[in-house]
């Protein structure tokens, strides 16, 4: 007949210290846990804090921009050269000078129209192909007419897949009425943006979903996005800004990303703009701080045993 097995009694110290270790191994999880969510939600609040500030920096300086802009034609409709070929109304004279103000003009400037009091175009130039002269003059149309009525007046179109600030100023006789109007069109391009930009973020300007133009120096990243851009722009709200800033991912970098459209007074003329704010330094940092609190609880079970 076969001893019978007793069974395995455990002392009372070991009783103490498996109990010690059902508490000292869950508690650095819920430790790290509890930490790294609360860092997380900090890191998203101020990237979301970095985003909305750079938001209102771009649409100030566009703004900014647009005033600029805006000053130095007032002075050149001021202009005996202006004023005289305004009133002697000949397409080709007139065309002549328009060539003349396009070459003074920077390289954003993309086209100069120059309309009669009765709303006819009399001369027109552009700075190559883009932008059409017929679908600039009707996409300009509303800030045209307002300088015809003797104010100036400044608004932004998407055009042909480009983003322009559009400025228009009255040109009056010497003695008398307002005669015609300047209409320029400067576009917002690459350049423009690296200028306008914040630090810790980037700019995308969108027409029809496609990029127009961007801060971002990796145009691959642009694929990336365009295939995100449906969900951050569906989730918007009437006037076409994002409710809250949304997660997205490019080249395995991690970024906030914020959109809305610019020229609340003519968003069918506007164009929509997206504001990217990097949290990846802050996001290796948190998992840096989570592997620490790991090390330093699994230290803490070791002295306890």
């Amino acid at each position: 007949m076969s001893a019978r097995r007793r069974p395995i009694r455990l002392s009372f110290q070991t009783k103490v210290l498996a109990a010690v270790l059902v508490v000292l191994v869950p508690l650095p999880i819920i430790t790290v846990w509890i930490v790294s969510d609360r860092i997380g939600v900090q890191m998203r609040d101020e990237a979301r804090q970095t985003l909305t500030s750079a938001e209102d920096g771009f649409v100030k300086a566009l703004e900014v921009r647009s005033r600029s802009f805006l000053s130095r034609y007032e002075i050149v409709a001021n202009e005996a050269r202006v004023k005289v070929l305004a009133e002697l109304a000949d397409p080709k004279t007139m065309d002549r000078l328009l060539r003349d103000l396009l070459n003074e003009s920077s390289d954003d400037t993309g086209a100069i129209l120059f309309t009669m009091a009765d709303g006819e175009r009399l001369a027109g130039v552009s700075r190559g192909a883009d932008p059409g002269l017929d679908g600039f003059e009707r996409a300009a149309a509303d800030v045209t007419r307002a300088a015809l009525a003797g104010q100036p007046a400044t608004g932004n179109l998407g055009l042909n897949g480009r983003a322009y600030n559009i400025v228009a100023v009255p040109v009056t006789a010497e003695k008398g009425p307002v005669v015609g109007a300047l209409t320029l069109g400067i576009r917002i391009g690459d350049t423009t943006l690296q200028q306008l930009r914040s630090p810790r973020t980037e700019i995308l300007l969108l027409a029809g979903g496609e990029v127009t133009a961007s801060t971002l120096r990796d145009s691959d990243r642009h694929d990336e996005l365009r295939q995100q851009i449906s969900r951050l722009t569906a989730e918007t709200d009437g006037a076409g800004n994002a409710r809250t800033a949304l997660r997205v991912e490019l080249n395995g970098e991690h970024y906030l990303a914020l959109t809305g459209a610019y020229d609340a007074a003519a968003p069918q003329h506007g164009f929509r703009y997206l504001l990217l704010s990097s949290y990846e330094a802050r996001l290796r940092a948190l998992e840096e701080t989570r592997r620490t609190l790991v090390g330093l609880g699994v230290a803490c079970i070791l002295l306890g045993m």
